[in-house]
């Protein structure tokens, strides 16, 4: 049987799995809805049964189409690898960064960015900002060069380097009791409501390992999605937070938020970069990783000022 499957068809199976609709794959693949939908059409004809399936509100892929998104899969990545390749014959100044960070990243991470890409100007950069979990999908999927984040997974097929401290911080509002005293116990910090981050970030997920550690779990006062929204909360009053210290530096700076004095903080942790043993790096991800080591030690200058009143 001849092949009759094309690479827009692949890339819209892609397209539809990651967005759950049609009309989100069709601005995502820049294609009109009618053009989109001929594709499916075509698409399934080809594979003979449905590739798709209504599931409540959202689209989604019925076992043929999933086996039709491994192969998609697949297929890109040989295609960027060959991109890679042409992009090593042309050397680094041009060519592509890919690259996934967890959400507290986004504190440092896109000013290095720009640093290098001033540096290289006709290297093409993306960046996407997830949290811990959408990061690990990432992962799985091999969508990018490099990821940016604090708790890798135990995976012998990834290599994670350290490259940057990420000392995680105990907040308070400038007027709670904390902020006033010089020593506040472990044990109290445990028994205290906290402002938490959600469930697949990964300062909560290293926060509930210490504290299972000793035994104990921590208290939620509030749940919320980003690091922005915790800092409101503890400038509104709610109470303290465990936050990395990069993301403070600002509010801390300006008194909006009082560092707190406790037992075992700050909590030591490393923000990574992780990458697929078996994928070669492109030129570009490797000047980038370069770049870092050049960009570290006054990061962490700023980190050991900002430090101090914490210990």
């Amino acid at each position: 049987m001849p092949l009759r499957i094309t690479l827009r068809q692949l890339r819209l199976v892609r397209a539809v799995a990651d967005e759950g609709s049609f009309s989100g794959a069709a601005r995502r693949l820049h294609l009109t809805q009618p053009t989109l939908s001929v594709q499916a059409r075509q698409l399934t004809d080809f594979v003979g049964e449905p590739v798709f399936e209504q599931v409540g509100r959202r689209i989604a892929l019925t076992e043929a189409g999933r086996e039709v998104l491994a192969t998609a899969i697949e297929v890109d990545g040989a295609i960027q690898q060959l991109a890679q390749r042409l992009a090593e014959r042309r050397g680094v100044t041009r060519g592509s960064l890919r690259v996934v960070a967890t959400s507290t990243s986004e504190y440092f991470l896109p000013r290095l960015l720009g640093e290098f890409g001033r540096r290289y100007p006709q290297v093409e950069i993306s960046l996407e900002v997830l949290n811990r979990a959408s990061v690990v999908a990432r992962l799985a999927e091999n969508v990018a060069d490099i990821y940016v984040m604090a708790r890798p997974p135990q995976d012998d097929a990834l290599l994670a380097e350290p490259f940057c401290r990420n000392p995680l911080v105990l907040v308070a509002p400038p007027d709670h009791p904390w902020a006033q005293r010089s020593s506040v116990s472990f044990g109290e910090v445990m028994a205290a409501p906290l402002i938490l981050r959600e469930q697949g970030s990964g300062t909560r997920a290293w926060l509930e390992q210490y504290f299972a550690e000793s035994g104990g779990s921590p208290q939620a006062r509030m749940t919320l999605g980003s690091n922005e929204a915790i800092k409101q909360a503890v400038r509104g009053g709610i109470g303290p937070a465990v936050l990395s210290l990069h993301g403070v530096l600002m509010e801390l700076d300006a008194g909006q938020l009082a560092p707190v004095r406790a037992e075992r903080f700050p909590l030591a942790a490393d923000w990574y970069l992780v990458t697929r043993r078996m994928r070669p790096l492109p030129p570009a991800a490797k000047a980038f990783r370069a770049f870092l080591n050049e960009a570290m030690p006054d990061l962490q200058l700023q980190l050991n000022e900002h430090e101090r009143p914490f210990q």
